[in-house]
């Protein structure tokens, strides 16, 4: 006997269309062009480059890091990054930045995602390990030329701010 959510799917399967497939074959080559920002963002990270990190937004991206000012531009991207890189550089060694994606959902030149983000680096005076998580959201603008790069960020920690007595 052939159950009726069998019957159900087969049926949406058969009266798919062309252009139905191949909308969902665009949106997989879509999905996965914004998966290799995740990857160039891990390594701008290793490598410490703030220019290839500002690479990967557009002209006019907003950038909402936690407890910093909203940063507007590519420019101020590559400027927050490149020193913020060279911070790093000169305190930790190893940086290992890692991007993962959760969920990504396109809306023809837009698309967003949700992800986690985890952040590791040795401290150069102690040789011991520090490690930062939090989760993210990405919104994507399609450019002129079929790339996607990131146009509005926002972040945050899985852990609270510690700060000093106050």
């Amino acid at each position: 006997m052939i159950s009726i959510p069998f019957v159900i799917i087969a049926t949406f399967v058969a009266c798919t269309t062309p252009q139905e497939e191949s909308e969902r074959n665009s949106a997989s080559e879509d999905i996965e062009r914004i998966h290799q920002i995740s990857v160039a963002i891990d390594s701008a990270y290793a490598t410490g480059d703030g220019t290839a990190m500002a690479a990967l937004v557009t002209e006019d991206v907003i950038w909402m890091p936690p407890e910093e000012p909203t940063i507007i531009g590519r420019a101020e991207v590559e400027k927050r990054y490149t020193n913020m890189f060279g911070e790093l550089q000169s305190r930790f060694k190893d940086i290992n930045h890692t991007l993962e994606l959760d969920e990504v959902l396109v809306f023809g030149d837009w698309a967003i995602s949700r992800g986690r983000w985890r952040l590791e680096m040795t401290l150069l005076a102690v040789s011991r390990s520090v490690v930062s998580t939090g989760k993210n959201t990405h919104m994507y603008r399609r450019q002129p030329d079929g790339r996607w790069l990131i146009a509005r960020n926002i972040w945050n920690s899985d852990a609270p701010v510690l700060r000093g007595p106050e």
